[in-house]
């Protein structure tokens, strides 16, 4: 029973709780939902910036909501009705309003129908890196293991098409994402067939081309780990093609388009939630 308690004021409970009357009310509105994100987050289910999101809210709404207790306390000893006193009225009022604000916010992560619809607009932090600055276009080409004949094949099928009039960069890398990290406005990524595992998030700022080199079932980019987004795009024209994407216990889906235009051709999307997420200021397009 010990243990329940401590666990209850640990990680329900909350100080303004304590003006709630109804306890059947507080229940259901609070405890519940409360309950519920505490062992989402535990399995890994919340996207980690929206557990960084909630945590902050709730530094916050702590923070003020003592500020009001001490600002309300000041009052109820004041008998005077002097000017300091109506300034602490107003000041009281404004703390009052602004704790309201963040218990909404707070509420809207606890709720899990409407966590992902209002209370968490993940904007991506990383920004374009624009033109490369000699100007120049890279050719990033992603294999595991490069034999001689895939090279060749390469050079035949992609790499020396037609006589260009000036020289190509060509950059090898041996997972996707380092290529992508690699990337500025313009590039290409080909990426050959093969098994790749990556950990991290597809961040795509910039207009490139992210292409596979054969059958979509060859070539497969899998997602380990829980919580986060898998293909984030911000760029103003991105082409993804020919690619099978897989994501293991999906919290948000595996491509989410905050703005810009992503065209998807030909790609194989295997997940367990919703496989694409395209925000008001953005375009999706899907050929097959």
């Amino acid at each position: 029973a010990i243990e329940h308690v401590r666990f209850f004021y640990q990680n329900i409970w909350r100080s303004w709780d304590e003006e709630e009357e109804d306890e059947y009310d507080y229940f259901v509105r609070c405890v519940e939902p409360r309950l519920r994100l505490h062992y989402d987050i535990l399995e890994d289910r919340v996207p980690s910036g929206l557990v960084v999101d909630y945590r902050n809210l709730l530094s916050q709404c702590e923070e003020s909501y003592q500020t009001f207790l001490n600002l309300r306390s000041s009052l109820s000893n004041c008998n005077s009705d002097s000017e300091q006193e109506n300034i602490s009225m107003v000041e009281g009022l404004k703390l009052y309003s602004e704790i309201e604000q963040l218990k909404q916010k707070l509420k809207l992560i606890e709720n899990p129908l409407l966590r992902y619809v209002f209370g968490y607009q993940k904007n991506s932090n990383i920004q374009a890196k624009g033109i490369r600055p000699n100007g120049q276009k890279v050719m990033h080409v992603v294999s595991s293991t490069m034999m001689t004949g895939l090279l060749q094949s390469l050079l035949r099928d992609r790499l020396c098409q037609e006589p260009c009039k000036e020289e190509t960069e060509i950059q090898f890398h041996s997972d996707p994402l380092s290529a992508i990290n690699a990337c500025y406005e313009g590039d290409t990524v080909i990426v050959c067939p093969g098994h790749y595992t990556v950990h991290g998030t597809f961040s795509i700022a910039d207009s490139i081309e992210l292409e596979g080199y054969g059958l979509p079932d060859d070539i497969v980019i899998e997602k380990r780990g829980k919580g986060d987004t898998f293909v984030d795009c911000t760029g103003v024209d991105i082409k993804i093609s020919g690619i099978k994407f897989i994501q293991h216990d999906a919290v948000e889906g595996i491509l989410i388009i905050h703005r810009g235009k992503t065209t998807l051709e030909n790609c194989v999307l295997q997940c367990e939630t919703t496989g694409v997420t395209v925000r008001t200021s953005a375009e999706f397009l899907m050929k097959n």
